[in-house]
């Protein structure tokens, strides 16, 4: 999956730079909805997540929004119900700012 993310200065914490929760929050998100399409009933939930930052996302002094490429794809698969998911946010020249690892899971039971 590839998608394309306007962020805007809300999500800064530091001055000029976005939170970290922010990108994992894009993160998880979007690396559990390349699985759905893979699992019987469209439901999957994670079961761990692990980021490495590389750098920050920072905008520029008179930028209000900064574009951020997301890119994951399915590496794992064990007994159509476990999901390794790898990935990372990147700036559009394809520089890192971010990597991630992603286990996502179908719950043999309902929740």
């Amino acid at each position: 999956m590839v998608a394309v993310f306007q962020l805007g200065r809300n999500l800064t914490s530091h001055v000029g730079i976005v939170h970290g929760g922010a990108s994992a929050s894009i993160i998880d998100e979007y690396f559990v909805k390349v699985v759905l399409p893979l699992t019987a009933n469209g439901f999957a939930v994670t079961a761990n997540l692990s980021i490495k930052y590389l750098r920050p996302i920072k905008f520029q002094v008179h930028e209000r929004i900064v574009d951020v490429i997301l890119e994951c794809f399915v590496t794992n698969v064990v007994d159509s119900r476990k999901f390794t998911v790898v990935g990372a946010l990147m700036d559009k020249q394809g520089n890192k700012y971010c990597t991630a690892e992603l286990l996502v899971v179908v719950p043999q039971k309902p929740l």
